[in-house]
């Protein structure tokens, strides 16, 4: 494969890449900064889609890298069509592949012209077999700021709703009535953004990490990835991580599924690591590794 260059927007800043060269894989910002105003994003959605010059305004300092990488990945968000045109147009030779780490149906669908210039990947299996993508599960960044602190919390969740609101107050609603301590954080709801240094604040005071999957989506999201990095336990209600070579009944709890008046039990009872060859498997060197099988 080569050596790897990644382009990632709001991940990059989330994970706190620092723009240096690491196992022959290079992340850098897809997009120079992201915009607050709307006709601001809206104007560089439109030039860039145009046949205008001058679209480097917009783009990262990764094109003074570019002639040094074999592959360019990017991951799927509003403007990535759009770069991978002017990346096969500026650099035909060069192996582009989208990976898209959000379900299509929240995302944009691949169209038959951008298969003509890169290979589709997704973290989703059904959408892998929807629309001929080929596999690729999730990966983290372990955030160097983290600090594991004594725990507040026994239960955390933070995210949008999604539809999923009625599910997220049965949990809730269970893991008070068996006297734990609960963060629902639902934003738009009772809760505003929150940074992701925010995030791993709460995360750190917290014993269980919650995810609930939406109706719509099917690969192992982000929540899982952190559970499994910082070493906390999951309440997930997607069925599929039983098949994930990380799932241990003693720290991952499958609503839906597992008796839910075992929860304080399982609250409490003792982690059981994981090996850091697995986890190892899911940073970004093992994600990179998977796009060459």
């Amino acid at each position: 494969m080569g050596k790897t260059l990644v382009l990632i927007d709001n991940l990059y800043r989330q994970y706190g890449f620092d723009g240096i060269e690491k196992n022959d894989i290079l992340f850098l910002p897809m997009l120079k900064k992201e915009y607050s105003n709307k006709a601001i994003r809206i104007l560089r959605k439109i030039h860039l889609s145009s046949n205008l010059p001058g679209k480097s305004v917009w783009l990262g300092d990764w094109e003074n890298y570019i002639d040094d990488y074999n592959t360019v990945i990017l991951a799927d968000a509003g403007n990535t069509f759009n770069v991978i045109r002017y990346i096969h147009y500026r650099y035909p030779s060069k192996r582009i592949i989208i990976w898209y780490r959000n379900s299509v149906s929240a995302s944009t669908s691949p169209t038959e012209e951008i298969k003509k210039y890169c290979e589709i990947w997704s973290f989703d299996k059904a959408d892998c077999n929807k629309f001929g993508m080929r596999y690729n599960p999730q990966f983290y960044a372990a955030n160097k700021k983290y600090k594991d602190h004594i725990p507040v919390y026994d239960a955390y969740f933070i995210g949008q709703d999604k539809g999923r609101l009625k599910i997220l107050m049965e949990m809730e609603a269970e893991l008070k009535k068996q006297g734990l301590k609960t963060k629902f954080c639902i934003v738009g709801v009772n809760s505003e953004r929150k940074s992701y240094d925010t995030v791993l604040e709460d995360i750190s005071k917290s014993r269980i990490i919650v995810d609930c999957q939406c109706d719509w989506q099917n690969g192992i999201t982000l929540r899982p990835m952190e559970a499994l990095f910082y070493h906390k336990k999951l309440i997930t209600n997607n069925i599929e991580v039983v098949n994930a070579d990380y799932y241990r009944p003693e720290n991952i709890f499958i609503w839906g599924k597992d008796n839910p008046l075992e929860l304080k039990q399982f609250t409490y009872s003792k982690y059981l690591p994981v090996s850091d060859e697995i986890i190892d498997n899911y940073d970004m060197s093992g994600w990179v590794r998977r796009f060459n099988p």
